[in-house]
């Protein structure tokens, strides 16, 4: 997380031939027993939702890379209550005040979710049944299914690109396009954002076409299209 830190500026003074370096290992073990130890009453569940902070007040306040988001997962995994599990909703049910740390989040929260189980997208309140009538859809995918069957993650991410960010929010859906066309649009068609169509245009121009022109799947998707909103294939 990109933190700027003033402090004592005297050691610009000094000489640094009279302080070697040396070289300081960073112990993860040991740096959550002594948060543990120091913040013993923190509500870490809570904690998290401080990413979302005003702008204006706090420009500074996001992940500069996956790996610091990585990592902050992790620990927070390990100091969360154990009965708690990472608060998916407070991620993608709503747009944030600082939308540039959401984008962000999201970015690197579904990239590490391809592969990691820790962010909870299976338990969002709005998801779309699998189509067990669809075919081709490889076993692999399934780590796809489970972040990409999210309207609210869909249609927030769809907000959110109404904004300075529009590039980043829409490389978020190359792989969904890739690897499981078929669902992404079956979340696409139950979301109702108020804003970003040009996203909206951008993601059925892609999506569509293949299921109008005679795909193995193009039957039950465009039963299900037609039944949610009959202007898409009119």
């Amino acid at each position: 997380m990109k933190c700027n830190v003033r402090g004592d500026m005297t050691f610009m003074n000094e000489n640094p031939q009279e302080h070697p370096k040396t070289v300081v290992e960073w112990n993860k073990d040991n740096l959550i027993r002594a948060l543990k130890d120091v913040f013993a009453n923190t509500a870490w569940i809570e904690l998290i939702k401080f990413l979302d902070v005003d702008l204006d007040a706090r420009d500074d306040l996001y992940f500069q890379s996956q790996q610091a988001f990585a990592v902050f997962l992790e620990l927070w995994m390990q100091l969360k209550p154990q009965n708690k599990a990472f608060p998916i909703e407070f991620l993608i049910a709503n747009t944030w005040k600082n939308k540039k740390a959401q984008v962000i989040c999201l970015d690197y929260a579904i990239n590490l979710s391809y592969t990691n189980t820790d962010i909870p997208f299976e338990k969002s309140r709005k998801r779309h049944d699998v189509m067990t009538t669809l075919t081709g859809v490889k076993p692999s995918a399934s780590s796809y299914l489970r972040i990409w069957k999210c309207i609210d993650l869909v249609q927030t991410l769809i907000i959110l690109s109404e904004s300075p960010y529009y590039h980043r929010v829409r490389a978020m859906f190359d792989q969904p396009i890739r690897f499981i066309p078929e669902y992404l649009l079956l979340s696409l068609i139950k979301t109702k954002p108020k804003t970003g169509q040009l996203l909206v245009e951008d993601l059925y121009s892609h999506l569509l076409p293949p299921f109008l022109t005679g795909n193995a799947n193009s039957i039950p998707i465009l039963t299900e299209v037609w039944n949610v909103n009959k202007e898409l294939v009119i």
